[in-house]
């Protein structure tokens, strides 16, 4: 078996056995005598490897290919890697069991892995086995893998094969891939690296030359194929916002006004499935556009307080639509709507972050979720027996479905975020995190400890960052459930954090140095965004109340709460613990509520509400960003004398993704790397 051969199963999910060690490549974890370890994603990258080597030494220059993409990086980077590796398999490096360095080449495995059985997935197996043994066995698995393959086909069975090819590959963003049904022609949304405009480009798949289709002045999103060849698609310029439909390659034409929109979709030849706000600040629906009349019709009412009904795709004979509801923010459940009837029943309700969905030509529905413990993937669902399988890890994009099920066009973003400090005095920002992944939300302890959020170790978690310390270390296991805004407490003993739970965000308490986590409140509404009280024995947080949230104080003590004030987005105390300083849903500005007379006052009308979480209190002054024709500056407001101050500007802030301040710096989330290209998988006959 080639080493291509055996990427192909490593990436297929197997499993392996290695000493005493049971890998789980698929969800960046090691297993040992009932223990179960999370390990880094390089690590694991690095781990992955070696396996694929055998008993070959690895390279140094391989090493480099695999972890940093070719890029040029320090001997230090490249060993520092390999003893974290060690560390993890809890190898000794002077007399070492399963790594050895080749000095000045690289490293080789001393035992050779071995792939684990269904039945001994969760437990090391006894005995050995020769590697012949182990790569008849990786056939065998992709065998049936191949054959499961057939099900997707409506032709006899026959071997098939699953291969990926890129469709585009310019600097900047290329997303909202279409395939019309036929599988020939691929709609796209492109946007320059130095460009506000997304341009809408139609291709043959199989040419590479495109044809753009909208005029310059205008951005277009979410392009569909109809099955006779027509396309729609939503228009955007300085004046409004339209859908347009008509001939990819002749005349397109405004069929229907719109606000802001979430998907689109045909049904049939004369009408669209359109997802929109019925007004500003309202659930977003989904609604039928008659081609004809220009007619818009609801054909689903969300639950009052949810975002609302998105990202709509049709079954081949019409007859259903199937669509994401979104309770909260990185929460989704799929829905099916009777096109004609109206009526709606759920297909999945879990507590997972969905980002693609296409209906297939063969009663499954293709779905890009977090599911697997945290890890994105492209998943099947059977619509029959509601069985899931995952077709590959790693697909986190908008997707689209030829009507026969073989060639499936997706978006595979890549995005990294790291934490960088912003001097307060001005100059030069430096990079605080390395990673290959995201690192978000910078919350700071007394003594300087940095804690964030980050999916280094494949799903979300907290992550822990000494004063003076070199390397993150990963502090909660919470099993791959998101994880939003972490809070010291005043001590600097616990944190508090919103983590999704049973369909919404649910308040826990992790200890700092066991990372036990505790649930402190639990409803079936949204908690979010908690902050701790001076005196430590109690938090504050944001509960959905319907369309809004409301602030409302917890004592940790007797578990007793009180709702403090309505339509509160996210609150932090002053130092004085005199007064709170909180945001709104959909409303730009901060506000000051008196804890003695609960007067509320607006003080400053930055930040955004989409930028909420990007402003902090320290040093008895409030801290945030202020945005302006793309520019983005960190302002400070005194609350002794009611002045304001622009301090630095904060290149690259991501949106809503966190600030902190220590002493000199601020702390703040940087876009590393944004990228976007679209690619084609495609079932052939072998």
């Amino acid at each position: 078996m080639s080493e291509s051969d055996v990427r192909v199963m490593l990436e297929s999910g197997s499993h392996y056995r290695l000493a005493d060690w049971s890998v789980f490549p698929d969800r960046n974890e090691i297993a040992r005598g009932g223990e179960t370890l999370r390990v880094e994603r390089m690590s694991m990258r690095l781990l992955t490897l070696l396996l694929e080597n055998g008993l070959r030494t690895t390279t140094r220059d391989e090493i480099v290919e695999r972890l940093w993409d070719g890029r040029i990086v320090s001997d230090d980077a490249i060993t520092k890697q390999i003893s974290k590796l060690r560390a993890c398999l809890g190898d000794d490096p002077r007399e070492p069991r399963i790594l050895q360095t080749v000095r000045k080449v690289g490293v080789r495995l001393l035992v050779v892995p071995e792939p684990l059985t269904a039945s001994a997935a969760g437990k090391a197996e006894a005995g050995g086995r020769k590697w012949w043994l182990a790569a008849g066995l990786l056939i065998l698995v992709a065998a049936v893998a191949l054959l499961a393959w057939t099900r997707w086909s409506r032709e006899p069975a026959q071997a098939l094969q699953l291969t990926e090819r890129p469709l585009t590959s310019a600097p900047g963003l290329e997303f909202d891939p279409a395939i019309s049904p036929d599988g020939r022609w691929l709609a796209y949304v492109e946007r320059a690296p130095s460009s506000a405009e997304a341009a809408l480009f139609v291709r043959a798949l199989d040419d590479d030359r495109a044809r753009r289709i909208t005029e310059a002045g205008t951005s277009a999103s979410t392009p569909a194929w109809s099955r006779g060849g027509r396309i729609a698609f939503v228009s955007q310029d300085a004046r409004a916002c339209t859908v347009m439909a008509g001939s990819p390659f002749g005349t397109v034409r405004p069929v229907a006004a719109c606000a802001a929109t979430l998907g689109l979709a045909w049904l049939g030849e004369d009408r669209l499935i359109l997802s929109a706000q019925p007004r500003f600040g309202a659930s977003f629906q989904l609604f039928i556009i008659d081609l004809a009349t220009g007619r818009s019709t609801p054909l689903t009412i969300p639950p009052l307080g949810t975002i609302g009904d998105r990202l709509p795709t049709v079954s081949p004979d019409g007859g259903h639509v199937y669509f994401l509801r979104t309770q909260t923010v990185g929460i989704e459940h799929v829905l099916e709507v009777d096109s004609a009837s109206g009526r709606t029943r759920p297909i999945v309700e879990e507590s997972a972050h969905i980002v693609g969905l296409a209906a297939a030509g063969n009663g499954a529905l293709l779905i890009a979720s977090d599911r697997g413990r945290g890890l994105t993937g492209l998943w099947q669902l059977d619509l029959a027996d509601r069985g899931w399988r995952q077709l590959m890890p790693g697909i986190s994009g908008a997707l689209s479905v030829s009507a026969d099920g073989r060639r499936i066009v997706l978006a595979r973003a890549q995005t990294r975020l790291a934490l960088w400090r912003q001097p307060l005095a001005g100059g030069a920002a430096a990079r605080v995190t390395e990673t290959t992944q995201a690192d978000r939300l910078p919350a700071l302890a007394g003594d300087g400890t940095l804690a964030f959020v980050s999916n280094r170790s494949g799903a979300q978690e907290l992550w822990r960052l000494a004063r003076d310390g070199d390397a993150p270390e990963q502090l909660s296991r919470l099993g791959g459930r998101d994880v939003q805004d972490p809070s010291w407490s005043p001590d600097g003993r616990m944190l508090a954090a919103a983590v999704a739970e049973n369909n919404n965000f649910d308040l826990f308490l992790i200890d700092a140095r066991s990372g036990a986590a505790r649930r402190v409140a639990a409803t079936p509404a949204d908690e979010r965004h908690p902050a701790f009280a001076a005196d430590g024995n109690h938090l504050f947080f944001a509960r959905s109340n319907g369309a809004r949230f409301d602030l409302v104080r917890l004592d940790l003590r007797s578990g007793g709460e009180e709702r403090i004030v309505a339509d509160a987005l996210r609150a932090l105390p002053s130092g004085d613990g005199l007064s709170l300083y909180f945001g709104r849903l959909l409303r730009p500005g901060l506000f000051r509520l008196s804890l003695a007379d609960g007067r509320v006052t607006q003080v400053a009308g930055w930040p955004e509400w989409n930028d909420m979480r990007n402003w902090t209190i320290a040093q008895n002054r409030i801290w945030g960003v202020a945005r302006s024709e793309g520019r983005a500056v960190l302002m400070r407001f005194d609350p002794r004398d009611g002045t304001q101050h622009e301090v630095a500007p904060l290149a690259d802030i991501a949106f809503g993704s966190g600030l902190a301040i220590r002493e000199s710096d601020a702390i703040y989330t940087r876009r590393v790397e944004s990228e976007s290209d679209i690619v084609l998988l495609e079932l052939v006959a072998s």
